[in-house]
């Protein structure tokens, strides 16, 4: 049984903008929002040219949902951060899974996956007209939020918000343009800085984040996997085209299927899930996580992703998916690379070409 998931952030090597180097990893995430700086009385006005000599840490962020109506969606984030916990760059994506669940084969399938598709398209790649439960354009409130964001640490962007009928929206007037719920990205971005465990010196601040999303059905070919879904983040911080940082995660949604009505719970007894249905992605399991007929010789997810992470910095997209996973560089990886180098060279493009049509 395959299992992916999503959250703490990769190696990060130098290339070009200065020195990056690796804190402790250790650090355990959390769907729920953290406590995190507040506001400074440092100037956000300095020129996109300016080379800052200060220290710039980053995280990989996400918020998971699943509903008793056999529906999944997961919000990501790639953001990075100033050492007073302002938010310098940022990029935030969506995705919204649709589920059926197959009484007679106990399976399920995604009901707006494309069948001509890998993977189900994000809020940003559907595009402006894309509206979800009853939310219209939210690609571009997304992308209003992402932008207001910049310049913010997490304590003053929730002094913006409220709650009203359960779910959490800005306040009146903070952005005309973003009436949708706003708790999903308020947590991906809270649970972005409890990851940030690596750090970045001499930002230059002509550098963008660029974030990929692939939500589908599980893989490997086994029977188990027929009620698993998949979905990957990944997220690059780019310069010139070229990657200057890069991390990835997965999380796999475990299922049990109804044999009466085919809806769908979560299977209990996956390593997938805490008590209060938190995802656990594979980073955040680290050596814990398991693989399908795991084998105590393959070097671990987390550790495979480290190396392949390490190894795309210096590169542009199209290099990425061309990559020679054949190379000796390469030889204890074990996991499916075909996804994992389209998603960061997705994550890579979109980081300097904004995809919100």
């Amino acid at each position: 049984m395959k299992i992916i998931k999503i959250i703490g952030l990769g190696l990060l090597v130098p290339y070009g903008i200065g020195l990056i180097s690796c804190e402790n990893n250790e650090k355990s995430n959390s769907n729920s929002m953290s406590n995190t700086p507040s506001n400074t009385s440092s100037s956000n006005s300095q020129s996109s040219s300016e080379v800052q000599t200060k220290t710039y840490k980053i995280g990989l962020g996400y918020k998971a949902n699943f509903d008793n109506l056999n529906k999944v969606n997961v919000t990501g984030s790639m953001t990075t951060f100033d050492e007073n916990g302002k938010i310098v760059t940022n990029r935030m994506d969506k995705v919204y899974l649709n589920l059926q669940g197959d009484t007679i084969k106990n399976s399920i399938t995604i009901k707006n996956l494309d069948i001509n598709e890998e993977y189900v398209k994000t809020v940003l790649e559907e595009g402006k007209e894309y509206t979800v439960e009853n939310i219209t354009n939210m690609a571009e409130q997304i992308e209003s939020f992402n932008n207001w964001s910049i310049g913010k640490t997490i304590n003053e962007i929730k002094s913006f918000s409220e709650t009203k009928n359960g779910q959490i929206y800005l306040k009146e007037n903070t952005i005309k343009k973003v009436t949708m719920p706003v708790g999903d990205l308020i947590a991906t971005l809270d649970n972005a800085y409890t990851t940030k465990d690596y750090t970045i010196k001499d930002l230059d601040l002509n550098a963008k984040t660029g974030i990929a999303i692939s939500a589908r059905l599980a893989n490997d070919n086994s029977l188990t996997a027929s009620h698993i879904v998949d979905v990957d983040i990944y997220g690059t911080l780019v310069k010139d085209n070229k990657v200057v940082a890069a991390s990835f995660d997965s999380l796999s949604f475990d299922f049990n299927v109804n044999n009466e009505n085919g809806t769908l719970t979560l299977n209990d007894k996956s390593q997938s899930y805490d008590k209060d249905n938190f995802v656990k992605s594979n980073k955040f399991l680290k050596d814990s996580y398991v693989f399908a007929n795991d084998n105590k010789n393959i070097l671990r997810w987390y550790k495979q992703a480290n190396i392949i992470e390490q190894n795309i910095i210096g590169k542009t997209s199209s290099e990425i998916v061309s990559l020679d996973m054949s190379d000796k560089t390469f030889k204890d990886i074990t996991i499916e690379t075909n996804m994992i180098l389209k998603g960061l060279a997705r994550a890579t493009n979109y980081a300097t070409n904004p995809i919100t049509k």
